[in-house]
């Protein structure tokens, strides 16, 4: 019985079926109604995520009213999920495409024609499930993604299933568990001239983290991507995809960096490649906060000046 209601939670495949089904009864011009009232709710029922979503846009967005981004900016986000939760939805039931705009063509057209293996290094933004097989079609060449499993049995069943209906000749997705050895298989794609995709901008699980300052607050960020440009010397082109209107997404491609080897040893080279992917990333949220989907607590702060909470 605890396991069916944890089906109920917000890391549950209930709301997905739910969703699926309102796409099939609900009028296309009652939809937007829908969606708002749909992020309104979960607004309030999901204290936790509100409070951690505030607690994140006060470290990106330094300064900023604490109660504007605990109530109104966070009911932002909310929304922008739901309303690329049921693009998502759509897709799967055939109901269209999607339009595309691309912001960097000169990187994109580079990354497309690499010959050789490289690092396309992303966030929690847009639709990265649905977004990803659609963009590898476009991009040209085997895009192979990476992603953390879901929280709940049913919820990853039902993932891995929509995932495998994507997987093509262009397009693969790969789950980072502790039982098997993806970091090895990686290397060994981008030595046999792959593209990699990796969402950089938070730690689950029992990925190994790295930390980085961000005013008084430290982020918690992927290290293996890094370790991985560090070893086979690819390099790593920053790639976003979010969302601009109704079906339409926007690309933004920027300029690549490599994890450079110096005399200065591994772990430096390695911290300066994350400190500048941070400087990359932390540069976009403040112009794109309303579309980060991160719903854990990212920063944590010194103990000397610990995070207050939010209202």
């Amino acid at each position: 019985m605890h396991d069916f209601l944890k089906r109920f939670t917000i890391y549950g495949d209930v709301w997905a079926h739910l969703i699926a089904w309102g796409l099939r009864v609900t009028p296309f011009f009652l939809a937007p109604l829908v969606i708002s009232i749909y992020a309104g709710v979960f607004l309030l029922i999901c204290g936790p995520q509100r409070r951690i979503v505030a607690n994140n846009l006060s470290v990106i967005l330094p300064g900023s009213s604490r109660r504007m981004n605990a109530w109104w900016r966070t009911y932002l986000i909310f929304w922008h999920f739901a309303e690329t939760m049921v693009d998502a939805a759509r897709m799967r039931c055939g109901e269209g495409g999607m339009d595309w705009e691309i912001d960097g063509v000169e990187h994109f057209e580079n990354l497309a024609k690499s010959s050789g293996g490289v690092i396309v290094m992303t966030a929690h933004m847009g639709n990265y499930d649905i977004a990803a097989p659609v963009f590898a079609e476009k991009f040209g060449r085997k895009l192979n993604t990476v992603r953390a499993p879901e929280r709940l049995e049913k919820t990853q069943e039902l993932m891995a299933r929509e995932l495998a209906n994507d997987r093509s000749e262009k397009y693969e997705a790969h789950f980072n568990t502790s039982e098997n050895f993806l970091g090895v298989e990686l290397a060994r794609l981008l030595k046999d001239g792959e593209a990699v995709a990796i969402q950089g901008d938070r730690v689950l699980f029992e990925v190994t983290p790295a930390e980085t300052a961000v005013g008084d607050a430290y982020w918690r960020l992927p290290k293996g991507p890094f370790v991985l440009a560090y070893i086979s010397r690819c390099p790593i082109y920053p790639l976003f995809i979010m969302r601009a209107g109704h079906r339409r997404y926007r690309i933004e491609v920027g300029e690549p960096f490599h994890v450079t080897r110096s005399r200065s040893g591994r772990e430096v080279d390695i911290a300066q490649g994350l400190d500048h992917w941070r400087d990359v990333l932390l540069a976009l949220l403040k112009r794109e906060w309303r579309q980060w989907f991160v719903f854990e607590e990212a920063f944590h702060r010194s103990p000397e000046r610990p995070s207050p909470p939010a209202p």
